[in-house]
């Protein structure tokens, strides 16, 4: 039983309990305090109202409860009603930037495959031509790249958001906000058609261009490799995969890159970087579904396996931790073999 809030440690319980006045209280607030003790004014509202006849000592001391009581209860009301209010609506916004990856990849691969103009070649021709200066089709591809952009870094907060305290998570999310935020860079950095750099006409834009879309790739193999430590084994497979198909073509296309300078025949440049982008943009769609899904980091083989271990543990500790492991009732035994021996530090022979 505790003591009353802001009396000292040698006060006893409240003197309303039970609907009837504690007569150890009473005796204790009528008793003169210890020797080098200064009453404190809660102390002498105690022993003031020692003084008070017994029937008014009850009302004034039921009085008291009953206001302490409604406080603590309309306290209880406004934490449930936040936290009940609170993660549905944190939910929802998770899940909203969480779809804005799969929207993000719906309108690139959108843009990749319709947009085109007279004489261009989705299979011969990079996708980077048609933001070409004094390409027709730059205007467009400019107005749905911002809106892209806007997407990938809604995206790459839901993924922050959805991380908790996993590391790795959250570095995926660092990554993508950095990935999608270079978009921001690209309309600064266009690189000229083919004839311009075959003629001589490059400029530091068109470096620009190739530094960016170094700075892209990077960024896109470095999450996708973080992306596979931070769930189940499935998943992981899915990501080393999708980096083999993303190593391949890229040699592909960084091999016939030197020909688009010199505005050489390229017969499949084009649908090389297409497949490549087309791999990104569905590991973005399953990265998204998974997060969707709820199967965040923790339910991966890793935690699994420290389950297995902790209840390793938990077995041996029960042969040797004496008689408190062994009161445990069966129920609560299964319940705590369940978790990691973090969880159960008083069966940790460390522990003291």
């Amino acid at each position: 039983m505790g003591t009353c809030a802001g009396a000292p440690r040698w006060w006893p319980n409240p003197p309303y309990r039970a609907g009837a006045a504690s007569s150890r209280w009473l005796d204790l607030a009528r008793r003169k305090p210890p020797a080098g003790h200064r009453r404190i004014f809660i102390e002498r509202a105690y022993a003031v109202l020692a003084t008070l006849p017994h029937p008014l000592l009850l009302g004034f001391a039921a009085i008291g409860h009953r206001i302490m009581e409604a406080r603590h209860l309309r306290g209880i009301q406004r934490r449930t009603t936040a936290t009940s209010a609170g993660p549905d609506v944190n939910e929802f916004w998770r899940k909203a930037l969480l779809v804005c990856g799969i929207l993000s990849a719906l309108l690139y691969g959108a843009m990749i495959v319709a947009i085109g103009s007279e004489g261009y070649s989705r299979i011969s021709q990079t996708p980077s031509e048609l933001t070409a200066i004094g390409a027709p089709t730059r205007s467009l591809w400019m107005q749905l790249g911002a809106v892209y952009t806007v997407l990938v870094i809604a995206f790459g907060w839901g993924v922050w958001k959805s991380a908790g305290r996993d590391r790795s998570l959250r570095i995926v999310g660092g990554l993508l906000v950095a990935y999608g935020s270079l978009g921001l860079l690209w309309p600064f950095a266009p690189m000229h058609q083919r004839e311009v750099l075959a003629a001589g006409g490059g400029t530091l834009s068109d470096t620009m261009h190739v530094v960016l879309a170094s700075a892209t790739v990077l960024l896109m193999f470095v999450a996708m490799g973080v992306a596979a430590r931070a769930f189940g084994k499935r998943f992981r497979l899915y990501s080393i995969a999708s980096i083999v198909i993303l190593v391949a073509f890229g040699v592909l296309t960084f091999w016939n890159a030197p020909r688009v300078q010199a505005n050489l025949p390229t017969p499949w440049i084009g649908l090389w970087e297409r497949i490549n982008i087309s791999v990104f943009l569905l590991w973005v769609v399953v990265l998204a579904s998974v997060l969707l899904r709820g199967d965040r980091v923790g339910q991966d083989s890793q935690e699994r396996c420290d389950q297995k271990e902790g209840r390793h543990e938990y077995r041996e500790g029960l042969h040797h931790q004496g008689p408190r492991a062994d009161l445990l009732r069966p129920g609560v035994r299964r319940l705590l073999g369940r978790c990691p021996v973090r969880c159960r530090p008083w069966l940790d022979p460390d522990h003291h």
